[in-house]
């Protein structure tokens, strides 16, 4: 499937599979041929940047490339601006808490799992588990931060 051009899906859900199970750098590879095989994915910049620090590394340029790009959508560039040290953890929530209750829990789950990344990263285990269970206490199961942050928070609290 991943060798189909066309099926594209395919690979977005084999790195989303990736970073689940905490294999960051081929998570990375994956999330990059997606992006340029679906460069209208804003999430893909993040999710890069992401899987890349959770390797030691970062996607700042692929985030700097495409900020411009994604500027009409306030809460993915105010998620990039936030990878790119732009703006707080505070502020990043105060954006996630604008719109419909129903956009505001979306937000309020991508936002803690984006922040819970980066403190894991920075080798903040207590900040990163006490931000993976504000993403689960959204209690927003549609989205794969939901469920990646669950399998986070199992591992972690078993070490």
């Amino acid at each position: 499937m991943l060798k189909d051009p066309h099926n594209t899906g395919a690979r977005r859900n084999y790195a989303v599979s990736l970073f689940g199970a905490g294999d960051f750098r081929r998570a990375l590879q994956q999330y990059k041929v997606y992006f340029k095989a679906v460069p209208e994915d804003a999430y893909m910049p993040i999710m890069a940047d992401l899987s890349a620090r959770r390797i030691g590394g970062r996607e700042e340029k692929l985030l700097r490339d495409n900020i411009v790009r994604f500027a009409g959508n306030a809460w993915l560039h105010a998620g990039m601006r936030y990878l790119l040290g732009e703006i707080t953890d505070d502020q990043l929530i105060a954006v996630a808490r604008e719109g419909t209750v129903f956009d505001i829990i979306q937000h309020e789950c991508e936002g803690w799992f984006w922040i819970a990344q980066v403190r894991l990263a920075a080798g903040d285990k207590s900040g990163g588990v006490l931000a993976l269970r504000r993403c689960v206490s959204t209690g927003f199961t549609a989205f794969i931060e939901y469920e990646i942050a669950k399998v986070q928070l199992q591992r972690l609290e078993q070490e």
